[in-house]
């Protein structure tokens, strides 16, 4: 009984000694420092800025797409001289080395059937001798009436008719009547407007031979991917700050152009006359792209 008196009084001593301690002004000055120490004011956020790109945008740029139409070669070409003598040494080499005739299994031995066979023969071969040792080789000889290679728009060199060239590719080209230089046909793409290169790029047959004209040519798009681009990254140029062409690729796969409602001039030209008639830039951007 004694032992639990003692230790109630010791614990009402301690609490008052705890409550002295808290209320003593040493305790308040201390626990204020304390509190101020870790809860410190953040000094203000400094506003970041974002600074703007001065680098030009795509859109902001000029793009525009140029179309190669060209009608493919109508007929094979002449054989160069070194061409022919190949195939005619061709030629005498297969009948040289060919299988002999086994005239037995089909003639009766000394029948006149195998005598007219023998005779028929012995011709042949006799002509293939003396054009073996000929010096030069004989030209094929081609009836010019059943076969033209050269029709009225080559002798007249009307380079507005599609009946002309006809072993060669021809090539689309237009100029504003008079004396303006030549061009490939060519129109601006409205990116805002959502316009893309390969569906625009028919838009300059319109634009330069009318839209009945337009409608009556047939051209097959080899690809909705443009097959080359000036300035090219290469050409050493800045094509940052200019205006940039794509070429796209077609074939004019029927229907001509009417003259009498075109409102531009316009011609179908070879690789050779192409350099000749575009300006020497235009024609240094397309020529690896004007194959036959």
């Amino acid at each position: 009984m004694a032992s639990l008196v003692a230790s109630s009084s010791r614990s009402s001593s301690s609490r008052s000694a705890l409550k002295a301690a808290i209320s003593s002004p040493r305790y308040a000055s201390t626990t204020t420092q304390s509190t101020s120490s870790t809860v410190s004011p953040q000094p203000p956020a400094e506003s970041v800025t974002t600074p703007t790109s001065s680098a030009p945008s795509v859109r902001a740029q000029s793009i525009f797409v140029s179309l190669l139409l060209s009608r493919q070669p109508v007929i094979t070409r002449d054989p160069t001289p070194l061409e022919a003598a190949y195939f005619h040494y061709n030629h005498l080499l297969q009948r040289r080395l060919a299988q002999p005739f086994s005239k037995d299994f089909y003639f009766r031995k000394g029948s006149a059937a195998e005598t007219r066979f023998d005779e028929e023969e012995a011709a042949r071969r006799k002509t293939i001798d003396d054009v073996a040792s000929a010096k030069s080789v004989p030209e094929l000889s081609l009836d010019p009436s059943a076969t033209p290679r050269r029709t009225q728009a080559d002798e007249s060199n009307d380079t507005s008719s599609l009946h002309r060239a006809l072993d060669r590719s021809l090539f689309l080209a237009f100029r504003q009547k008079g004396s303006a230089p030549w061009k490939l046909p060519r129109t601006r793409v409205d990116l805002d407007a959502g316009e893309t290169l390969h569906k625009v790029a028919l838009r300059p047959l319109e634009e330069n031979l009318g839209e009945v004209s337009a409608e009556k040519m047939d051209a097959w798009m080899v690809s909705h991917l443009p097959v080359g681009m000036w300035p090219r990254p290469d050409s050493g140029k800045d094509i940052k700050m200019q205006e940039k062409t794509y070429y796209i690729r077609a074939h004019l796969l029927s229907g001509s152009p009417d003259k009498a409602a075109a409102s531009s001039e316009y011609a179908w030209l070879t690789s050779e006359e192409l350099a000749e008639k575009l300006e020497s830039e235009q024609y240094e951007a397309v020529k690896d792209l004007l194959s036959e």
